[in-house]
């Protein structure tokens, strides 16, 4: 089924126009016929279920019928921090990132990061990068679009925000450790926010380690194998769903 994200609140029996972008999705893209039904996501993330009543021209009409109330969204606020890599990489981070459920996700300048941000080019690559969150979150159905953010370094981040974080480090992995991940998810909390946070393709320094340690984050590693930059991330939430949602 077809799922937009609206930026207005909505309520059942309501009749709205589609905006011109997801009209324009809807009737040339989709080529959706009336009566065709598609789900639509309020701004106070409330999933509706609605029904093509017009198609004229460029214009759609549709009609909510009824509020959903199924739970698609992890139990946790993630946040996902991670050493701005390269271009096509980040773009998998976020569209796979998404459909496993993270709300957040923030690239910063580490010191052993190949890509660096560029302040002329953010703007465009944060748009880019914002669109295709959106477009992973209509995909998978979810009733939250992801937010992208950038940070110049690390040091600009408080991890006083965050009621857990969890540094993924390959020394960890070096050294066999297998059981401070699991400590951490079995003691999270349904609403708490967790940061997780991942080295680039040259992995973190031991200096960015240990700032973090000190306010408080926990070392992890992430299975006794070495993982790439954007596969790590999909390992932690994934390892999250299944310990937050699978077993319970």
């Amino acid at each position: 089924m077809q799922h937009y994200f609206l930026e207005e609140p909505l309520v059942v029996d309501q009749i709205i126009s589609l905006p011109k972008d997801i009209a324009h999705r809807v009737s040339r893209v989709r080529r959706s016929k009336v009566d065709d039904e598609l789900e639509l996501v309020d701004q106070n993330h409330h999933v509706f279920q609605a029904k093509i009543i017009s198609l004229e021209n460029k214009s759609v009409e549709v009609k909510i019928f009824a509020e959903q109330t199924r739970q698609v969204e992890l139990q946790q606020d993630v946040t996902l921090l991670v050493g701005m890599p390269k271009k096509e990489k980040a773009e998998w981070i976020i569209q796979k990132g998404t459909e496993l459920g993270a709300n957040t996700f923030i690239f910063f300048n580490s010191r052993y990061a190949v890509a660096k941000l560029k302040a002329d080019r953010l703007a465009k690559k944060l748009d880019r990068l914002n669109t295709i969150a959106k477009q992973a979150a209509e995909q998978s159905r979810r009733s939250i679009v992801p937010e992208v953010k950038v940070l110049d370094k690390l040091s600009d981040l408080s991890l006083s925000e965050f009621d857990q974080t969890v540094v993924a480090y390959e020394e960890a992995a070096k050294q066999s450790e297998k059981s401070n991940l699991v400590k951490v998810f079995e003691q999270v909390q349904p609403c708490q926010k967790l940061l997780g946070v991942f080295g680039p393709e040259g992995g973190l320094a031991q200096e960015e380690v240990s700032s973090l340690v000190n306010q408080g984050a926990d070392v992890a590693a992430l299975g006794p194998r070495i993982l790439r930059v954007e596969t790590a991330p999909l390992y932690f939430l994934s390892t999250l769903s299944y310990q937050t949602e699978l077993r319970h």
